[in-house]
């Protein structure tokens, strides 16, 4: 900052990026306040820089732009995501017409990001009309590259696959999760550690779409994969990774009552609510009291269905003493 001061036409863009990467980790850490100082700092140099020399610049500005957007969609402020996204992908579309090989990249990392918040938005056809042309793009780079490319290219499957799920397509769904599925696959018995659990999260879609299509040896088949994964990851990084451990117990326990396998949904949905009470989350853990007083209701054991509802009751009045 001082040498910035001191001799901006040397030092500013030095700044701007110093900016740009503690936004970046204040935004990692969550601390969505300091990020947002930090990335408004780095946008008001690049803008200025980028108007002067926007050979140099306007990359840096359209990544600034993309990460304000970021930041702003992870805090639900979807119009300001928007509008930043909007402006990296008006500087990356020409950007990548003048230098593809440099550019392109980028590039379907702003249509992953627009097709990620138009689908949170609801507005499905533009999602999936950036989900595509991301897709187009990252199918063609990780033919070229897959070492590097391979990544994202899966995260496009899987989230077109939620996409969707959530309209009901289900073949296309099906397929999408697939292509996921084969690539984390191959790179998870190459590199556990940087894909074991992005493979769980394709195991763990897939079991979801078997389960609303009715297939519930499938939906189980992928459930328990999904569940061998993360117990091994959560016995290894126990803070990262319990609560995705508990979902996927979670989702096995529902789909064990759906399929009126009463006494297997119990004892997983009751170790759910063990592992839930251990980390402090009442809320999730009445939630699950509730679930086995249906359940065990549903099998006739009214001893355990008083004890769990009891539970409940009593988590419920800790939570309202809290409001």
């Amino acid at each position: 900052e001082r040498l910035a001061t001191e001799n901006p036409a040397k030092y500013s863009g030095e700044l701007a990026a110093t900016y740009n990467n503690m936004g970046n980790l204040y935004s990692n850490l969550g601390q969505y306040d300091k990020a947002e100082k930090y990335y408004s700092g780095a946008l008001e140099i690049y803008e200025r820089l980028a108007t002067e020399n926007p050979a140099k610049y306007s990359g840096e500005l359209a990544a600034t732009y993309n990460n304000m957007g970021n930041l702003y969609s992870n805090l639900g402020q979807y119009d300001k995501a928007e509008k930043y996204y909007s402006g990296a992908l008006e500087i990356y579309e020409r950007l990548a017409t003048e230098n593809p090989a440099k550019y392109s990249g980028e590039l379907a990392t702003t249509y992953y990001n627009m097709g990620n918040l138009y689908r949170n938005l609801g507005q499905y056809d533009k999602a999936e009309e950036y989900y595509l042309r991301a897709l187009e793009i990252r199918e063609r780079f990780a033919t070229e590259n897959p070492e590097k490319y391979s990544e994202d290219l899966a995260m496009t499957y899987n989230n077109m696959g939620v996409l969707y799920k959530e309209l009901n397509q289900y073949g296309k769904a099906e397929k999408c999760y697939s292509g996921a599925l084969e690539i984390y696959e191959r790179f998870a018995t190459e590199n556990p550690a940087k894909y074991s659990e992005g493979l769980a999260v394709a195991c763990n879609n897939m079991g979801s779409l078997y389960r609303n299509l009715g297939q519930y040896d499938k939906a189980e088949e992928y459930y328990l994969r999904a569940l061998e994964i993360r117990e091994y990851l959560a016995k290894e990084n126990p803070e990262k990774y319990n609560e995705r451990l508990v979902m996927t117990i979670c989702n096995l326990g529902l789909l064990s009552l759906i399929n009126e396998k009463i006494e297997k949904g119990c004892e997983l949905l009751g170790r759910a609510y063990e592992l839930y009470k251990e980390n402090g989350e009442k809320q999730e853990a009445a939630e699950i009291c509730e679930l086995l007083v249906k359940a065990y209701m549903q099998s006739g054991d009214e001893e355990n269905a008083k004890k769990f509802a009891q539970e409940a009751e009593r988590l419920r009045k800790e939570l309202n003493e809290k409001k």
